[in-house]
């Protein structure tokens, strides 16, 4: 059988009772990359939304407003300079 199984002749298969061990097994790789796709989603997602990165976000959203000297508009400070 190939590895390529769809839908249709999965299940026909499984009917059948004759689907080797070996045919599930990429359905179980499949599987547990998919779990594994998810945690990594939410721990990015917890670490994006953290309160430690609050500072930063707000500095980081600020950028647009900049004009081409680094200064944003209606502050006093120069939150875009260069550290060179």
């Amino acid at each position: 059988m190939p590895w390529s199984l769809t839908c249709k002749t999965w299940a026909w298969h499984v009917a059948a009772g004759d689907l080797d061990m070996d045919e599930s097994d990429i359905n179980l790789l499949r599987g547990l990359a998919l779990v594994l796709l998810i945690v990594a989603f939410i721990g990015m997602w917890v670490w994006a939304w953290s309160g430690k990165r609050k500072a930063e976000f707000k500095l980081l959203s600020e950028l647009p407003l900049e004009e081409d000297r680094g200064v944003i508009p209606g502050t006093s400070g120069e939150a875009g300079k260069n550290k060179e």
